[in-house]
């Protein structure tokens, strides 16, 4: 591996390790919401999906740009 790939490597790496706290503070909102009585489980299951389905095309789009296609 040379160093430019490294870099977009470690590129992926960090996005995606951003991504992840973006989503548990997503989720813990979430979570807050429903315990709060602000939300129904269904409505907060529903957001729940919405965003894991969100956080998983994100994630394919980082690998695209910074893997390539695999």
């Amino acid at each position: 591996m040379d160093n430019a790939t490294g870099d977009y490597a470690a590129r992926y790496w960090e996005l995606s390790a951003e991504a992840q706290r973006e989503l548990d503070e997503r989720l813990a909102n979430v979570r807050n919401d429903y315990e709060a009585g602000g939300i129904s489980i269904r409505e907060a299951a529903d957001r729940r999906v919405e965003l894991l389905e969100k956080h998983l095309d994100h994630l394919r789009e980082l690998r695209v740009r910074y893997l390539g296609e695999q």
